[in-house]
């Protein structure tokens, strides 16, 4: 019996100690935090993307792949570079089932904030309203 005391108190020590090194590693500042502005649903009018969305969100960054299909990732690093024309290029890296994948596109500020993705400089996404 007192083995067996022995071997719970070991099992909530590892447990512990797992749970305390995730927490300080999910919970530690980063200096790659999402920028509020790119936080949220976007979508675009162009007619073969009409059932297609991206949301960004503090933590992950989703596509809705039409036909009720998406996929997500959860955000690893996120590298910004400002352009000349006011717009920023951002460069997501994140994880999905495993593999780490990159996510570039064009961020255009102003009164209807615009993403571009840099593979499709032609489609323009737009931010749906909080209402």
């Amino acid at each position: 019996m007192k083995e067996n005391s022995k071997a719970n108190k070991l099992l909530w020590i590892v447990v512990g100690v797992t749970i305390l090194t995730a927490l300080g590693y999910y919970g530690r500042p980063r200096h790659n935090t999402v920028p509020d502005e790119l936080i949220g649903v976007w979508k675009t009018d162009t007619p073969q993307y009409a059932d297609r969305f991206f949301e960004i969100n503090l933590v992950s960054i989703s596509f809705g792949t039409g036909g009720g299909t998406g996929s997500i990732g959860f955000i690893r690093e996120i590298t910004a570079i400002p352009g000349a024309n006011g717009e920023t290029l951002y460069k997501f890296t994140y994880m999905e089932d495993e593999k780490e994948l990159e996510c570039s596109f064009y961020y255009e500020p102003g009164k209807k904030q615009k993403i571009r993705f840099k593979s499709q400089p032609k489609i323009v996404w737009t931010k749906e309203s909080a209402d």
